[in-house]
């Protein structure tokens, strides 16, 4: 007959006999994804060597280590946590990077590791190897990034005991210059974009600054082509070969933008193009996302198509090749370098935070800065009345 359970205080784990006639343990550790409680077990000849056995986990499990060693591989843990954890709950624009990051440069190199064995130094090592080969600072980032997500998880689990993760490094971005067109070369693209049918995308972009997957999801719904207001709120994203438009993840990204005399007469001569379009496509149904910006059959802007078309412009109108995220570049650059503020900037661009727009468009600042204290200056030396 199997021994009763031994009472205890809460999280203290318990003590029974089993109907085998061996002593077993048993000691809640936490909880997964789902709320559901993690339990380690125990079994041992003798309720003195089982006892032994629990004050040992709960000693462990009080100063962060594991209740036991997980024989799991570090490449089957973060392929369990992309499919149970990030596939279910985040964007697939999201999963696909996490994968990315995990497929092509941690499990290569660490993947073969028990999950106990990372230890900070064989990821900082994985790290600096990736920096020395070459990788862009930024890409290292997103490596550790990615890795110090999942660990998270584990520590949660109990797993393991700490996240190696977080005694890393990674190298510093190097700061480039932002590329962009000037004040005569957007003018200039200007001019020819009414030749190609995704001149109005174009000039949308060089007067908004829009994020390419921002103009090309913009609906007719977006705008008010009478008060001169667009509504960002989706982006237009390419999952499994299929257009979908999903909606933006930060406020700071839903933002409302005043339209410039130009882009509505360009916007309103894209409505009267695609219902043109529409009247000779052979695919229906025509442009059922209502996209404003479509190929001449209907179908969404692929980002790769636009830049193909946008660098052809720019031949045509002699200046030199930018892509369309260069636009964005232009677009701040110019704003800056006139005196317009950089909160205000960082409003029209969608950042999060405004640090990205400083580090950014902060060498714009001081013309505008000796343009304001130029005009100060004027003002007090002009006679009182």
């Amino acid at each position: 007959m199997a021994g009763r359970t031994k009472t205890r205080r809460t999280g203290q784990g318990s003590v029974y006999q089993r109907k085998d006639g061996r002593w077993e343990c048993a000691i809640t550790h936490g909880y997964n994804e789902k709320g559901n409680p993690l339990r380690h077990r125990s079994v041992a000849p003798t309720r003195k060597e089982v006892e032994d056995k629990l004050r040992e986990i709960i000693v462990n499990l009080g100063i962060g280590r594991p209740a036991k060693d997980s024989k799991q591989t570090l490449a089957n843990y973060l392929n369990d946590w992309l499919e149970q954890t990030v596939k279910p709950h985040k964007e697939p624009k999201t999963y696909r990077y996490y994968e990315q990051m995990v497929r092509l440069y941690i499990v290569p190199t660490l993947g073969n590791l028990k999950l106990a064995d990372v230890s900070h130094m064989k990821i900082q090592a994985m790290l600096n190897q990736r920096a020395k080969a070459g990788l862009a600072p930024r890409t290292v980032q997103a490596i550790r990034a990615t890795l110090r997500r999942a660990l998270n998880l584990a520590v949660k689990q109990k797993l393991i005991g700490s996240n190696p993760a977080e005694f890393t490094d990674t190298p510093k971005n190097r700061q480039k210059s932002a590329s962009f067109l000037d004040l005569d070369e957007m003018q200039k693209l200007i001019k020819v974009c009414s030749t190609d049918y995704v001149g109005g995308l174009i000039v949308l972009g060089l007067n908004t600054g829009l994020r390419v997957g921002e103009a090309t999801g913009v609906c007719w719904s977006d705008i008010d082509l009478d008060l001169g207001i667009l509504q960002v709120r989706n982006q237009l994203q390419r999952v499994n070969k299929v257009f979908l438009l999903k909606g933006l993840k930060t406020d700071s990204s839903r933002r409302n933008l005043s339209l410039s005399d130009n882009v509505i007469k360009a916007l309103r001569q894209q409505k009267a193009n695609q219902v043109l379009w529409a009247s000779s496509s052979k695919v229906k149904p025509f442009n059922p996302l209502g996209l404003v910006f479509t190929t001449t059959d209907g179908r969404p802007l692929d980002p790769k198509l636009v830049d193909t078309h946008l660098k052809a412009l720019c031949d045509k109108a002699k200046v030199k090749q930018v892509s369309f995220h260069k636009l964005r570049h232009s677009v701040a650059t110019q704003l800056a370098s006139n005196g317009v503020s950089l909160s205000i900037i960082k409003d029209q661009l969608g950042h999060s935070q405004i640090s990205l727009t400083v580090d950014t468009y902060g060498h714009s600042v001081p013309s505008a800065l000796r343009q304001a204290s130029d005009t100060l200056d004027t003002l007090l030396e002009s006679k009182p009345k």
